[in-house]
């Protein structure tokens, strides 16, 4: 063989490596762990992205923002970093709810509704001037086209009507309608404040 032809594929040989090991120390570096043989890779990574919902109607239904997606093409889920979930079709002010983290879930039978799970520190809040309403728990169930949420982790719900502690609630977000659960060592407990006087 010709020796600078030698030379020629070491010098290539080498320089794939490198972009080998610089590829994998990137992909590392993401926050995304390289597992040789894993069939349930990564196939789609977005950052400080945005996804909008539209109804049939052409209206915007819902925005999901995250600071990270990640999708998983086996499992076809997207796990979430810091998303910010905007339910738009809400009456007349939508609701916004922030989480540490978050899956969006593939529907369980055809025809289901998307389900997005949140966790840690999961605020949920309503800032309209007549009837503000906040919901405080470690993980929340959102059914963003049914404006539906739901947790079996306890819950705490602010508004100007007082605090109300609970072990599970499920609500449905349109009609304002609550159902909350209790349990033997965390009961439905409603703080009430005095209704204030008009300046």
């Amino acid at each position: 063989m010709n020796p600078g032809a030698g030379r020629l594929l070491v010098v290539l040989a080498a320089g794939v490596a490198l972009a080998g090991t610089v590829l994998d120390f990137e992909r590392r570096d993401a926050g995304t762990p390289s597992t040789a043989g894993d069939d349930n890779a990564p196939d789609t990574y977005m950052v400080n992205a945005r996804i909008k919902q539209f109804g049939a109607d052409g209206k915007l239904r819902h925005v999901i923002n995250a600071d990270r997606f990640t999708h998983y093409p086996k499992t076809d889920v997207t796990t979430l970093v810091a998303p910010q979930i905007d339910l738009r079709e809400v009456g007349d002010t939508p609701w916004q709810i922030t989480s540490q983290e978050g899956r969006i879930l593939p529907a369980t039978v055809p025809d289901a509704s998307e389900r997005i799970e949140l966790a840690g520190d999961v605020l949920a809040t309503r800032k309209g001037a007549h009837d503000p309403v906040s919901i405080n728990t470690d993980a929340l169930f959102v059914h963003p086209d049914d404006n539906y949420v739901e947790t079996d982790q306890p819950v705490v719900i602010e508004d100007q009507r007082g605090r109300t502690t609970a072990a599970g609630m499920q609500a449905w977000l349109d009609p304002g309608r609550y159902v909350l659960h209790g349990r033997t060592n965390l009961r439905v407990e409603s703080l009430l404040t005095p209704a204030r006087e008009p300046n």
